[in-house]
């Protein structure tokens, strides 16, 4: 394991006498952030394709907030300091923001906020990015890496990442599986420095880290391995994406499928898919290894558009513009004879919650990787019927979905 190296020091604040040219030095540097976020799109664009890319097209687009500047140009004039400071705390105002709401993908983006953020700081401070100093390919370890530091790294010298913080919402988790690396994300106070230069084995699918792995548990991981290898040394062998790609755009434009997405009811979306679906399956009955990934294909073309109208036409496909939330409603005291319940209503999704209260030996007992936390008092237990999303199945024990949660 190899711990990650930055450049860079402390952010010291200074008192400047030109306020004016303190915060031209800062558009100057935000401008050079601009075009190196350019170049890294169209690196990204090159390794990971146009939908992993996308979140730097992101960072530029928050780079040209017009609150994000105004409030740095702000500080910089009203308290007379230097460009580096007011940067960095206008950006931890705006990560404690969105690390404050309750929606995980918008707790994600702090972690955008401050990437952004270091860049221009770095520009300001003339620092040159850390990086991997080792001769051999390292898991490499870090309280978190942001989506810049992820592109800009030697894929040949990693062979996973286990950060401490972050989320498998962050950029850095989508990226790191858009490049077939296996990423830990989150892990907490088990990463420690002591396990520098350890010998270690993860697992990215299961999220399991072993360190200093035995005979058996070695064999056992590494012939699993090994069968995903050859799984994608199979999948390797189709037509390649691109070719399959432009054959759906053939006989499914890009204007058919942004029709097709563009609904606020999910049903009529679903049924949109499943007719585009069956006119692909008849077009490409003869061509098995197509057929093998279609399904995959299509799913990447909606998320493509979905990005595209967003992103470029600046509208989501049920109609709502970007600056425009859901419906929300909240009722409580719904249920007799319980401690609490409350019912939460968010457009087309709706979460009934119950609690109940219990003596303290009944706490949860937790088998995780702290072993300093054992029991947990609150825990709060999700259940997603199949029949809340239209589905006929068994109810047995939590699912992929729950677990999610």
């Amino acid at each position: 394991m190899y711990f990650y190296r930055r450049g860079g020091g402390e952010i010291v604040k200074t008192a400047v006498a030109d306020a004016a040219a303190e915060k031209q030095r800062f558009e100057n540097a935000r401008s050079t952030a601009m075009e190196q976020l350019a170049a890294l799109y169209e690196k990204a664009v090159a390794e990971v394709g146009e939908e992993g890319a996308a979140l730097f097209e992101a960072h530029q687009m928050m780079l040209e907030d017009l609150d994000y500047i105004d409030g740095i140009n702000d500080m910089i004039e009203g308290e007379g300091v230097n460009a580096e400071y007011a940067v960095s705390q206008v950006a931890e105002q705006f990560a404690a923001m969105l690390a404050a709401m309750d929606d995980a993908y918008m707790q994600a983006r702090a972690a955008d906020v401050k990437d952004i953020s270091n860049r221009v700081i770095g520009i300001l401070q003339g620092v040159v990015a850390g990086g991997i100093d080792s001769d051999v390919p390292v898991i490499l370890a870090s309280d978190d890496l942001a989506p810049s530091e992820t592109v800009q790294l030697d894929k040949s010298k990693i062979l996973g990442f286990v950060t401490s913080g972050g989320s498998g919402n962050s950029h850095t988790a989508i990226l790191a599986r858009t490049m077939g690396i296996p990423a830990i994300i989150g892990v907490g106070d088990a990463l420690k420095d002591s396990l520098e230069g350890k010998s270690a084995i993860i697992d990215g699918e299961t999220g399991e880290v072993v360190v200093e792995p035995d005979a058996i548990t070695s064999e056992r991981l590494l012939k699993k391995q090994a069968k995903e290898r050859a799984l994608k040394e199979l999948l390797d062998q189709y037509s390649s994406e691109e070719e399959l790609f432009a054959a759906i755009k053939e006989i499914v434009p890009p204007a058919e499928m942004e029709e097709a997405v563009f609904t606020d009811e999910k049903q009529v979306r679903e049924e949109n898919i499943r007719v585009i679906t069956e006119k692909l399956e008849e077009a490409f009955a003869d061509n098995e290894e197509w057929l093998a990934i279609l399904g995959e294909a299509i799913y990447q073309y909606q998320k493509k558009t979905v990005r595209k109208m967003i992103l470029k036409d600046h509208k989501r496909p049920d109609g709502r513009e970007i600056t425009q939330i859901r419906p929300l409603a909240a009722e409580v005291d719904i249920i007799p004879r319980v401690h609490g319940s409350a019912m939460f209503t968010r457009g087309q999704t709706q979460i009934c919650n119950v609690c109940t209260l219990a003596p303290l030996s009944d706490q949860q007992k937790i088998d995780g990787l702290d072993e300093n936390e054992v029991s947990k008092r609150y825990m709060h237990h999700y259940n997603f019927p199949a029949y809340s999303v239209g589905e006929t199945k068994v109810s047995r024990g939590p699912g992929r979905r729950e677990i999610g949660h």
